[in-house]
C-alpha cells in the first residue's frame, strides 16, 4: 500500500503535517550532501548544480508528458518565485558551510513561523490561538539557539534565518500558484528559472567537481524541491 493511499483518509490538516515531517527529513539529509559537495565546490556552484540537476532529471517525464503541461499565464510570478527561492537557496548553502548542520536546521524550523505571519499579513489568513501560541514559543526557541546578549549573532545564523524567511515567502506564493496551476507545473518551473539564474554567480567561482563531487551533486538534485 502507497504512502499516498494510506494518508488518503486522514484529515488534511494531518497529512500536510506528514508530509511536513517528511520533507524535513529530506532537508536533513540534503544538508549532508551539501556539506560534502562544499568539500570542493563554492555553494553559489552547488546550488547551479542542484537546479540544473534537477531539470535534467525532470526532463524525461516533461518530454512524456508533453509541453502542454507547462502552459501557465502566470510567468511572472513563477519568476518572483524562483528569484526569491533562489537567494533563499543561496543563504541557507552558505550558511550550512559555515556552522554546524544541527544549529542550522534548529534555524531553517522557523520557517513555518514566516508563514503563519505571511499568510496572516499577506493572505489575510485567520491566526488562531494555538497558532499564535507556537509563534511565541517557536520564536523563544530561535532566541535559545542565537543566544543574543551572550554571544554576537554570526552571519551564519543570518544567512540561515534569511533562508528561513525567504522560503517562508516561496511557500506564499506557491499558495497562491497552486489556485490555478499544476503541481508539476510549479517544480518544473523552479529549476528551469532558477538554473540559468544560478549560472551566472556561479560562473565567477567555477571550477569542476571530481568523481565524488558529482555523486553529491546527483544526490543533491534528486531530492525534494
Amino acid at each position: 500500500m502507497s504512502l499516498l493511499y494510506s494518508l488518503r483518509g486522514l484529515p488534511r490538516s494531518l497529512q500536510a503535517a506528514v508530509f511536513m515531517a517528511l520533507a524535513m527529513l529530506f532537508f536533513t539529509s540534503m544538508g549532508i550532501f551539501i556539506r560534502l559537495a562544499a568539500e570542493e565546490l563554492h555553494s553559489l556552484e552547488i546550488v547551479f548544480f542542484r537546479n540544473f540537476l534537477a531539470f535534467l532529471l525532470m526532463a524525461p517525464w516533461i518530454l512524456r508528458q508533453g509541453i502542454h503541461v507547462m502552459y501557465t499565464r502566470r510567468l511572472g510570478l513563477y519568476s518572483f518565485r524562483a528569484l526569491v527561492n533562489l537567494v533563499g537557496m543561496a543563504a541557507g548553502f552558505t550558511a550550512i558551510t559555515m556552522m554546524p548542520l544541527a544549529e542550522f536546521t534548529a534555524l531553517s524550523f522557523t520557517a513555518p513561523l514566516w508563514v503563519t505571519l505571511g499568510a496572516w499579513f499577506f493572505l489575510r489568513e485567520t491566526v488562531r490561538g494555538y497558532r499564535l501560541v507556537a509563534i511565541i514559543v517557536g520564536f523563544f526557541g530561535v532566541m535559545v539557539v542565537l543566544q543574543p546578549g551572550f554571544t554576537a549573532i554570526s552571519i551564519a545564523s543570518g544567512l540561515a534565518l534569511v533562508h528561513a524567511s525567504l522560503i517562508a515567502g516561496t511557500t506564499l506564493i506557491v499558495k497562491r500558484l497552486t489556485v490555478t496551476e499544476r503541481p508539476e507545473a510549479i517544480v518544473t518551473y523552479m529549476v528551469l528559472l532558477q538554473a540559468p539564474l544560478a549560472l551566472i554567480p556561479a560562473l565567477f567561482v567555477w571550477q569542476w567537481p571530481t568523481f565524488m563531487g558529482w555523486v553529491w551533486l546527483w544526490a543533491l538534485a534528486g531530492g525534494p524541491h
